[in-house]
């Protein structure tokens, strides 16, 4: 017996065009043409691997589209899958035919992309018509079909019914909505609560998930904080963003801020030239700037479900789903206690073993059989949905809004839910954290298991990287403790705000603390709280406060700068903390010398973007730099870098410090001789701007790496002989350094520094005189007389004095500074040069104003 030949043709219609669709059958049959076709059992038909192997070996898809067509979930798949395959393969029109036979087309979509012929099938003589144009259709095809050849995917929402009751003709304007944005495209969905603004979005996301190959995410905002919705909404995204990266990607982004991750994947998208879908659902009408949430990538595509009547999108209109308290009070005892204990947890994916141990008490050995029963009814009920699948391919289930809202667990079932989720983060996914969350702050539980679930949420949140919802689990736990939070609490709250950059909040929290520990003679705890001080009064650039608090304070005296009794993994965080407030004071040689005593080992391991190494290698590189080891600063840096790009994270704030490191020692190595280098010159400074351009657009203007990195561009215009370019760098650059850090923030002095020195260098001695003199004094206070930055502009205040012939005045600061300023190495050198020139004991001014104005002037070449 002959084989049976592959189809060539799939038929897609519903069982009321069954006569039909036999007259097309038998058209085709005879005219050579076999063709594939299922019954449709009823509207919510499922999607078999048979289904799928077939509509993919076919070259050609034909659907009757009558009026009962667009309500079939099964028939909005074959119809969706196929116009995306004929898409890549050419033109839609070729590939897609859809036979209406209704007296208008208003229910047809998508209208312009198919080809549309009328025609009802009622007879043997209006299908042949059809099936000679599939005929000739299939030979302008060539045969080759709609799939690609291999294994199937088929996906697990295939298997089971949909729950979208809307148009498929809103899932087309949705995707219309989105093509015709173009790039970077973001569409708003927007109805009151029940509208089907989720199911809308979801369905979308299903049946386009082929047109997005670098893959669809769904992200729920339902219960983001009230009082700061953007904040808790970036880091849900952020969170889901790490997960996805590193789910298609490989790429670990735990490490980096909430704005940055999301960048970082971003660019990932960007750099791989993949299109993906992000479905935000359930926005809070707090969120009104989109882009603080939205993928910043070309290759990214968003829908936004929204509330918010006042925002603008595609607007579902209607009063809403009906109140669910009617279905809710009638349903069963067990699929009630199932309902009840689901809107105990946070608006996330539910897995049946969360659900199955909260019920256990009630059902006891009959659980499993009796939650499938309640999850069965609840369903037909439609009170619960089916959600994506775990990593594990476990079923999940979300309940919808206004269920959530209609139903009160009471105090017993909080408090079960608070101990179940307390065992499921044994084995913990992105949902069972957010579970824990949701019921460790719920008042109705008892304190003790909330904190214990709160520091278990913060413990595993900093094993991951994911230093921003640790300092929020950290502080969860001050919330619920208030005034009688216990001092490792405390302790721990303030270290997560240090890391997470809560400068601020790190200090409120680290201060008092030092009181406490104090009153209660615990020395330890005093050292790291004030340690954890210091540290955040150096970022805010208050060097006088963090000594008194810390570095010149009797308790460092007692127990040493990284006492004994440290911990091996505290004693590193330490070191590292003791080496950079070494570098920050000036004091650049001994912050070398205890970095290569302590912590050389660790710069010498292999490069990794995680752990200690980052923070040791670009610390070590600035410090090679400053003690004037340019050549070896430039490679470590590099090496730091090129860690950090391998792993897809250049965006890390330790990636951009070691661009900061390597442009500056670029500038250095062009610069010799006290002149510059026109071969490495350009190079130089073209690593200077793209450091800036890099920095600038993905952490902003303000921030103290970009307004660094705006400094050294100045100072390199600067050191080029074009003072009036680096002045109109260095006034904007000032102004935002005052506003953003303050007007006392070493930063900004230094920022005024060179500002001074632009009319040091245009010989404008009283502007500049006035500037140096009102400038150090208040440096001075900042870093310290010693400090380099004070000593440069004591010694030309100096040289301007001596212009101007104030030679008394000027000779006292000259001796003080020359000596700094001749150990100086690296970027310091031009400086040391100058120095060099001085000979503050010639009693006559000519010889040491010439030699001032020749290193003033110098000129290309």
């Amino acid at each position: 017996m002959p084989p049976t030949p592959a189809p060539q043709v799939f038929l897609s219609s519903t069982r009321s065009d069954a006569d039909g669709v036999e007259h097309l059958v038998r058209a085709l049959d005879h005219r050579g043409v076999t063709a594939f076709h299922e019954d449709d059992a009823d509207a919510r038909a499922l999607v078999t691997e048979r289904t799928l192997r077939a509509l993919d070996g076919c070259a050609l898809l034909v659907a009757v589209y009558s009026r009962h067509y667009p309500g079939g979930h099964a028939r909005q798949w074959e119809l969706t899958r196929a116009v995306l395959a004929a898409a890549r393969l050419g033109e839609v029109r070729d590939r897609v035919l859809l036979v209406n036979p209704e007296p208008d087309d208003e229910h047809v979509v998508p209208a312009g992309v198919a080809d549309v012929r009328s025609a009802s099938l009622a007879t043997s003589a209006d299908a042949g018509r059809i099936a000679d144009v599939v005929v000739e259709k299939l030979r302008r095809t060539g045969g080759i079909p709609l799939g690609a050849p291999g294994e199937v995917d088929v996906h697990p929402l295939l298997t089971q019914p949909a729950r979208f009751t809307g148009e498929f003709r809103q899932v087309w304007e949705l995707h219309d909505a989105l093509r015709d944005r173009g790039n970077h495209a973001a569409v708003r969905v927007v109805g009151p609560a029940g509208a089907g603004k989720t199911a809308l979005a979801r369905q979308y996301a299903f049946l386009f998930r082929e047109a997005y190959p670098g893959g669809v995410e769904v992200v729920d905002l339902a219960g983001a904080a009230v009082d700061d919705a953007v904040e808790d909404a970036v880091t849900r995204v952020a969170t889901a963003v790490r997960r996805a990266a590193f789910d298609r990607f490989g790429l670990e982004l735990a490490e980096l801020p909430p704005a940055q991750a999301i960048g970082a994947y971003g660019d990932r998208l960007a750099s791989d030239g993949v299109r993906a879908l992000w479905v935000l659902d359930n926005v809070p009408a707090g969120v009104a700037d989109l882009d603080a949430v939205l993928i910043p990538s070309p290759l990214a595509a968003s829908i936004v479900t929204t509330r918010d009547s006042a925002a603008g999108g595609l607007r579902l209109e209607g009063p809403g789903s009906a109140d669910p308290s009617t279905s809710i009070r009638s349903c069963s005892e067990h699929a009630t206690a199932v309902l009840t204990f689901a809107a105990a947890l946070a608006p996330a994916p539910i897995s049946g073993e969360l659900l199955a141990a909260g019920v256990a008490p009630e059902f006891g050995a009959a659980t499993a059989l009796l939650v499938a029963k309640g999850l069965s009814e609840l369903e037909d009920r439609n009170l619960l949905h089916r959600a994506e699948r775990t990593r594990g391919g476990r079923q999940t289930w979300r309940l919808p809004t206004l269920v959530a809202d209609a139903v009160t667990p009471d105090a017993a079932v909080r408090r079960r839910a608070v101990v179940v989720v307390g065992s499921a983060l044994a084995t913990p996914d992105e949902s069972v954290l957010r579970h824990a969350r949701h019921v460790a702050e719920h008042a109705a539980a008892p304190a003790a298991p909330r904190l214990a679930l709160l520091r278990a949420i913060a413990g595993l949140r900093e094993r991951q990287g994911d230093l921003c919802a640790a300092h929020d689990a950290r502080a969860a736990v001050l919330a619920v403790r208030g005034a009688q939070t216990p001092s490792p609490d405390l302790l721990a709250a303030a270290r997560a705000a240090v890391a997470a950059e809560r400068t601020t909040e790190a200090l409120l929290l680290a201060e008092p603390l030092i009181a406490r520990a104090r009153a209660e003679r615990d020395v330890r705890t005093e050292f790291r709280a004030r340690l954890l001080a210091a540290t955040s009064h150096d970022r805010l650039g208050d060097r006088a406060r963090a000594d008194e608090l810390f570095h010149d304070h009797p308790v460092v005296d007692r127990e040493g700068a990284c006492p004994i009794w440290l911990p091996a993994d505290e004693r590193v965080d330490v070191l590292i903390a003791r080496v950079t407030a070494l570098r920050l004071r000036g004091e650049h040689r001994h912050a070398l010398c205890t970095l290569n005593a302590h912590l050389l080992p660790i710069a010498r391991k292999p490069p990794h973007p995680r752990g200690a190494w980052p923070r040791v290698t670009v610390e070590r590189a600035a410090l090679q730099l400053l003690c004037g080891s340019v050549l070896a600063a430039r490679d470590t840096a590099r090496s730091a870098l090129d860690a950090f790009t391998a792993a897809g994270t250049p965006r890390h704030r330790l990636a951009r410090q070691a661009a900061l490191v390597r442009a500056e020692a670029e500038l250095a190595l062009a610069w010799a001789g006290s002149r510059v280098r026109q071969d490495q010159w350009q190079q130089a400074t073209g690593h200077v701007r793209a450091a800036l351009q890099e920095t600038s657009a993905w952490y902003g203007d303000e921030h103290p790496l970009t307004l660094e990195l705006r400094l050294l561009h100045a100072r390199a215009l600067h050191l080029n002989a074009d003072p009036l370019g680096a002045r109109r760098v260095l006034d904007p650059t000032a102004d935002r350094a005052a506003t953003a850090l303050g007007a006392e923030h070493p930063l900004s002095l230094r920022a005024h520094l060179w500002q001074a020195l632009t009319w040091v260098a245009t010989e404008h001695w009283d502007t500049a005189t006035a500037l140096l003199a009102d400038l150090l004094p208040r440096q001075s206070r900042a870093v310290g007389r010693n400090h380099p930055d004070a000593q440069l502009t004591r010694f030309h205040l100096g040289l301007c004095l001596l212009r101007t012939g104030d030679g008394d005045r000027a000779r006292p600061l000259l001796t003080e500074s020359r000596k700094v300023l001749l150990d100086l190495r690296g970027p310091g050198e031009p400086w040391a040069a100058l120095a060099r020139t001085t000979r503050v004991r010639v009693p006559r001014v000519t010889r040491l104003v010439h030699a001032v104005d020749d290193a003033l002037r110098r000129r290309r070449g």
